[in-house]
């Protein structure tokens, strides 16, 4: 796509926005909500207008209103992350947060570590990752091990599942049928009471699908089921128990490759994967610190299945987690937090590592106009020894309506276990480690604000494959340390504007240069862009639009074809609880890849029922 063409889709959109809001979607950059809260950013709840670091917050309403299936697909319509995705739903799918992949990216969803401990790297595949059932989504940006540890060099999704939120007994159903045979359901019910609450999700997604490969002749469906659980008691004022509990089980048909051309092609290939995880904790107080004990087990069990080939290789990992964390609020202007954990990752024929960790956080505010987080945490790994990161944020109320922020903080990523036990591993590889600067300002004003925000990641001792190194013995290459930086740096821009009492208008823009020392990082986008309105015609109508843009795109056989997809939906409150809605993804049938010999989804055609109880 030409640049002149670009900027017709993006003008397009914006005529579509102001003149006739029968195009509604929010993309709304929550950072911005100045009361706000967010859960991630630092080692207790803070005012998002209090954080100095580059945070995003989805609520429910935000995840309901976007109507993306797909957490990716949401996740891609804020600021500084994009994914690439080998076919439709449910293929394997690699967020980016920044031009980092998902090897740089912590995951959790309701306190436990999702990622997967025997994948070539530990990280997390969002191809299986459905919005249906969760009630937040946080993405913090930047390295971050000072908070989470290993692996959170490019930031971090938190994920929360469905809560109570009235007194009593409540809940929800949705249920969406659309193109390709799809059909989806979630239901979630609980219990809030005056000394505790409980709460239950379930849902099921099916579809046909589409071909994986580029022009195939058959499609390749996904299958998901999903349960979650999490309960809490307070026996007392000062002591609580609670656990939490999730599951998912899918399968997913994909295609292989031609054993002549090795290139995509038609196969009867699948993969079947669950993901069990459950976690134990207790908060209790003792004078003015309040403190909680936790232990929390993952267990990931993967399978790919080659019918034609006539065998299966499983990969199956296991994580223990006993963490204990502190925090005393010394008055309104200090705020002190601390911890220990102990964890053991093991996968299935490679082994197992330990690593034990400490750390600690102290919040100042010493005037009223400047909130400062002062982190810092060590990892001792029983492979590589001891790593120290930290972290320093400022957020400056310069005025009422300006707020300036700046962080830097440094992290790692430990080698995975296939990398370092499997036939292409090397038992000597070390730690990575980043260093992340980031400078942002926010202008608030009458209906609405906007905020950009300057960053820059340095990656050393990047892990990846090297044709040439021999220590593994395979005789066509190893894992090994690359020789050089990994720098990602650019811009983040957002904004939203209340353009009439019942009609907002929001986008965000980011410009990302990421390079290795051998050149420019594939599947980056250099520029990406989102732009949506959503808004009342009535007091039961609802309608919305958006247009998602990606240009500047290499892989490694060179430039790959700028998209701009344009999403439409309507809905209609049947009740005050009640909702009814029709949604087309991809309303131009845009003919798009964001993975070479892939395809993408077209036009989509889904309609669904919300319900509330």
């Amino acid at each position: 796509m030409s640049a002149s063409r670009a900027a017709l889709y993006l003008t397009t959109a914006v005529g579509l926005a102001t003149a006739c809001p029968a195009l509604a979607q929010d993309v709304t950059d929550t950072t911005t909500t100045l009361d706000g809260i967010t859960v991630s950013a630092s080692s207790q709840p803070v005012k998002l207008s209090e954080t100095g670091t580059s945070v995003t917050v989805l609520t429910a309403d935000e995840l309901q209103k976007s109507g993306s299936p797909t957490l990716a697909e949401q996740l891609a319509l804020t600021p500084g992350v994009s994914f690439t995705r080998n076919g439709g739903l449910g293929a394997t799918t690699s967020l980016r947060i920044r031009g980092l992949n998902g090897t740089y990216i912590g995951t959790r969803l309701d306190g436990i570590d999702i990622t997967d401990a025997a994948g070539t790297t530990n990280s997390y595949d969002f191809g299986t990752a459905l919005t249906g059932g969760l009630s937040r989504v946080e993405v913090l940006r930047g390295s971050q091990s000072a908070l989470y540890g290993a692996n959170a060099v490019a930031g971090v999704v938190d994920m929360t599942t469905w809560r109570p939120e009235t007194e009593g007994t409540s809940g929800q159903v949705s249920v969406e049928a659309g193109s390709e045979k799809t059909l989806s359901s979630t239901a979630s019910a609980g219990i809030l009471g005056s000394r505790g609450e409980l709460a239950f999700t379930a849902g099921r997604t099916v579809t046909s699908g589409i071909s994986a490969v580029k022009d195939g002749s058959e499609d390749d469906g996904f299958r998901s089921s999903m349960a979650s659980l999490y309960g809490r008691f307070d026996a007392t004022e000062t002591l609580s128990f609670g656990a939490n509990g999730i599951w998912q089980r899918s399968k997913t048909d994909m295609d292989g490759s031609d054993p002549v051309t090795w290139l995509p092609a038609d196969t009867n290939d699948r993969t079947e994967q669950t993901l069990r995880g459950g976690r134990v904790f207790t908060d209790f107080t003792i004078g003015a610190v309040s403190n909680e004990l936790a232990f929390a087990r993952t267990e990931t069990d993967r399978s790919y299945i080659y019918p034609d080939g006539g065998y299966t290789s499983d990969f199956n990992s296991t994580r223990n987690v006993l963490d204990y964390t502190g925090h005393w609020a010394a008055s309104e202007a200090v705020g002190l937090n601390w911890g220990a954990a102990t964890s053991k990752e093991t996968a299935e024929g490679y082994g197992d590592t330990k690593t034990n960790s400490v750390n600690g956080e102290l919040l100042l505010k010493p005037v009223d106009t400047l909130d400062l987080s002062l982190a810092a945490r060590n990892d001792v790994h029983d492979m590589f020894g001891a790593k120290t990161t930290g972290r320093i944020a400022a957020a400056w109320h310069a005025t009422p309506d300006w707020t300036l922020r700046a962080s830097a903080s440094t992290g790692f990523r430990a080698p995975s276990l296939y990398q370092l036990y499997s036939p292409y591993g090397d038992a000597n590889l070390k730690a990575e480690t980043s260093k992340t600067f980031e400078y942002g300002a926010e202008r608030s004003f009458e209906g609405g604000s906007v905020q950009a925000t300057v960053f820059r990641t340095t990656i050393t001792n990047r892990i990846d494959w090297d044709y040439t190194a021999t220590s593994c013995g395979s005789g066509y290459g190893c894992y090994n340390q690359v020789e050089g930086d990994t720098v990602a740096k650019g811009i983040e821009l957002t904004g939203t504007y209340d353009l009439t009492r019942n009609w907002t208008l929001s986008g965000n823009y980011t410009y990302t240069d990421a390079a290795t020392a051998s050149g420019r990082a594939v599947l980056v986008p250099r520029h990406t862009a989102n732009l949506g309105v959503d808004g009342l015609v009535t007091d039961r109508w609802h309608l919305g639009g958006s247009v998602e843009y990606n240009a500047d795109i290499i892989d490694s056989t060179g430039p790959m074809p700028d998209y701009a997809l344009f999403n439409a939906s309507v809905a209609y409150d049947i009740n005050d609880k009640t909702q009814a809605y029709v949604r087309i993804d991809n309303l131009f049938d845009r003919d798009y890849e964001t993975v070479r010999y892939y395809s993408a989804p077209g036009r989509q055609l889904f309609a669904g029922l919300r319900a509330r109880f």
